[in-house]
């Protein structure tokens, strides 16, 4: 029985190697606002395999406690980094350090705007098509478009000093 439930393990770790390389992938794809849905579909299928390993190693007997995505998440496996309060100080309070985190902040916002915006585009579609109501999805799309836009002229005006220097 010990092997069954080592063997399960083994295609539990491997199916998790898989998951993370599809969900990079996804989120690349996202970041680059290509078409995701293959993807998705992929992860979906392995969440799925990992669901019914998970249930036939506990049905085999499999009692140690798996991490949860929580305990996973909030486990630290960096390496411990030695820095000098000095430097960190000085690190901290650079103009182009706290410019560039607002680059990337505003950047992942833009992302996932665009992200929105074609997901109520595409349920707009679908209401169409099913000959219902779209009205609110509408305006869900028109405050998302709203936003982004918002957010790429905040970006364009974070970038134009740095394009004058």
């Amino acid at each position: 029985m010990d092997n069954r439930i080592n063997e399960i393990r083994r295609k539990i770790s491997v199916l998790r190697v898989g998951r993370v390389r599809v969900e990079d992938t996804m989120h690349d794809q996202i970041r680059r606002d290509l078409d995701c849905a293959g993807s998705a579909l992929k992860l979906m299928a392995i969440r799925r395999q990992l669901a019914v390993l998970v249930a036939e190693w506990k049905a085999a007997g499999g009692s140690e406690p798996l991490p949860t995505i929580e305990e996973r998440l909030k486990a630290n496996h960096r390496p411990a980094q030695k820095r000098d309060r000095h430097s960190a100080m000085i690190n901290d309070c650079r103009p182009e350090r706290s410019m560039d985190r607002n680059l990337v902040l505003i950047n992942r916002n833009i992302a996932r705007l665009r992200r929105d915006v074609r997901l109520q585009s595409s349920q707009i579609e679908q209401l169409i098509a099913a000959d219902l109501d779209c009205t609110p999805a509408a305006q869900r799309l028109m405050r998302a478009q709203a936003d982004l836009v918002l957010f790429i002229e905040k970006r364009e005006r974070l970038m134009a000093p740095a394009a004058h220097e």
